[in-house]
């Protein structure tokens, strides 16, 4: 039990917390109010995503200003100038907040990420950005990582025990407890708690971290005997794999690279985590271990841009492949400065990962401007290719021209790609037809079904083209994001089902007297539906392939509601199933021969 010395211990470093920290604390206060609001509140709120977009921005303001405060403890500034730096990150969360745009995609998810990123890595170098303390900027790091481990540690832990708390009280005193409660409780956790906690035992006395020797036991006997070993054998994977290359002279596969930024990531903070060690004569291998290290990334980076300059060859410049390339630069130039340079601050590896960040994500050679120009540029060298290119636009294809299967999977993915991360206003520039008409059609697949539509193109994906030589189906519903009409219906229920080797048979709980069954038959590809112990009422799913395949071939993606729509009646009920999506295979008699996947939405009306 606590003692009374015991609280107001906590009540001070609580108080003092409050003091060095107030803009973080308040950050997160307001934070925790803005994601309880959207907990209690309905998307069709005239504030929903007003309320969204400010918490995407206390998302970056938290780590800025935390950042901020120990940069101001350090610097010791006068305090109009301490104000004016707050000034200046309000005024940029403002800006931040108003561009956000009301339809945030892909490429506004994953420019957040890299200011996230960028945010956090400026808290780990903040109060150092002036000195090059190596120790104690080690030191400073050593609190926060330890910090933040054990600030989620305790943060799981309340929640686990006041959640089962509040559930043992629901279920003993048989008191009705909103689930949404749990949510709340873990955004007040995650959120305030998580916060205070973690600023509440950081250091104050900054200018005395690099006479600091200490160095956790723990930690040594992790990164020594656990993640140093586990790099070493990740190392020789990596090589025994360039091996191979180079003796079956086969080019190395695209996803090495993810491999090898792996391996430089947890190699890189394993040397992080022993770095002072290198002084202790007991330790003398760290050394020899951080330099041959950084050797043996070279060998690793050349084969990290061989296997991306082949995927940027053939396939052009995407984010992802962008990325990878801009972290293979900034390997290589932290392995030469680690090789070459006799002061070897470890400092330089956050303060150049966060300017990185910083000038990939944004700017006019971002990895989104990039990347669309470089797609762009691939589908107008097709377009001309095929004589559909006037004027530097797109023009339709010609008739008598064959465009190959190949190409059009290209041009299909090409074409999606825009669609999907910069929208279709990316299209625009690059077609001699207007297309605005496009802009309010749902969905993404649709949009580039469309697009290609007026070029004379069939949109073919490479999913697709394997439907088409493995006598495969696939039949989409194309409004599946629409509202479903319940109207005049008692029950609605929606869920898969997937052939796994087992009997499709599915009871529907109407009521306490009332249950529903719909089962398939292997056999006669009959799904059945029946009331209770009643008789059941069959539907050939047959009839229904065939009038699926002889207006829409074997694949479509945007198939009519009502068209994957069957009912069974009876004098006791109506049942109404929406398939919203069906996967199989077939025969060549347009039979099923099997069905892998089925989606679908049911409907009940008693009479």
């Amino acid at each position: 039990m606590l003692n009374a010395s015991a609280l107001k211990s906590i009540k001070d470093k609580a108080i003092i917390t409050v003091r060095r920290f107030p803009l973080p604390i308040l950050i997160a206060g307001i934070a925790a109010c803005c994601l309880i609001w959207l907990i209690d509140s309905k998307e069709r709120d005239p504030y929903f995503y007003n309320v969204i977009h400010l918490v995407l921005t206390l998302s970056l303001a938290l780590p800025a200003f935390t950042g901020l405060c120990f940069f101001n403890e350090r610097s010791k500034h006068p305090i109009h100038l301490q104000l004016l730096g707050q000034v200046i990150l309000i005024a940029l969360g403002a800006w931040y907040y108003y561009s956000i745009p009301v339809s945030f995609g892909e490429k506004d998810a994953a420019k957040h990420v890299i200011l996230i990123l960028s945010m956090h890595l400026w808290v780990s170098f903040a109060p150092f950005v002036r000195y090059r303390e190596i120790q104690g900027f080690w030191q400073y790091n050593k609190y926060l990582f330890i910090r933040f481990l054990t600030s989620v540690l305790y943060s799981g832990v309340l929640f686990g025990g006041l959640s089962l708390a509040i559930f043992a009280v629901d279920q003993l005193f048989d008191v009705k407890i909103d689930e949404e409660n749990y949510a709340r409780l873990w955004v007040l956790i995650a959120t305030i708690f998580n916060t205070w906690f973690f600023l509440s035992d950081l250091p104050e006395d900054l200018d005395g971290l690099d006479q600091s020797v200490d160095y956790p036991n723990g930690l040594r006997l992790f990164t020594q005997f656990v993640l140093l070993p586990l790099v070493t054998i990740y190392l020789s994977i990596l090589y025994v794999y360039m091996f191979k290359i180079i003796i079956s002279s086969n080019w190395p596969k695209g996803w090495v690279s993810y491999l090898v930024i792996g391996f430089s990531t947890a190699g890189i903070l394993a040397l992080l985590l022993v770095w002072p060690l290198q002084s202790n004569d007991r330790f003398k291998w760290i050394k020899a271990y951080v330099k041959y290290f950084f050797m043996a990334l070279f060998p690793l980076i050349l084969m990290l841009t061989f296997a991306i300059y082949i995927r940027v060859k053939d396939y052009g410049i995407t984010e992802n492949r962008y990325f990878i390339v801009v972290l293979a630069l900034w390997l290589f130039a932290n392995a030469l400065y680690f090789l070459l340079s006799s002061v070897k601050n470890i400092k330089v590896i956050p303060m150049s990962l966060f300017f990185v960040a910083l000038l990939s994500g944004f700017g006019s050679w971002n990895a989104f401007t990039v990347s669309k120009n470089s797609q762009s540029n691939r589908l107008l060298a097709f377009a001309e290719q095929y004589g559909m290119l006037k004027d530097n636009k797109m023009i339709p294809l010609a008739k008598g021209v064959v465009i190959p299967d190949s190409v059009l999977v290209e041009v299909s993915n090409i074409t999606f790609y825009l669609i999907q991360t910069h929208g279709i206003e990316s299209m625009k520039p690059l077609l001699s037809q207007n297309i605005d008409s496009l802009s309010s059609v749902n969905g993404r697949y649709d949009l580039a079904r469309n697009v290609m539509a007026k070029l004379n193109l069939k949109y073919t994906n490479g999913y697709e083209s394997k439907i088409d030589q493995a006598n495969r189906f696939n039949y989409n519903c194309k409004d599946n994001s629409d509202p479903l009409e319940v109207k005049g219906y008692d029950f609605y229920k929606s869920f898969d089902f997937y052939d796994e080797g087992e009997k499709f048979s599915k009871e529907l709980k109407i009521d306490s007297v009332r249950w529903l069954t719909l089962a398939f038959d292997d056999d006669s590809y009959k799904l059945s539906c029946k009331l209770n112990d009643e008789e059941k009422i069959e539907y050939d799913m047959n009839s229904l392939f065939e009038k699926l395949f002889s207006n829409y071939s074997n694949s479509n993606y945007s198939i009519p509601k009502k068209d994957l729509t069957i009912y069974f009646e009876n004098d006791k009920f109506t049942c109404k199933i929406v398939f919203k999506s069906i996967e199989g295979e077939y025969i060549m008699q347009r039979k099923i021969d099997k069905l892998n996947h089925v989606r679908m939405d049911v409907l009940y009306a008693g009479r």
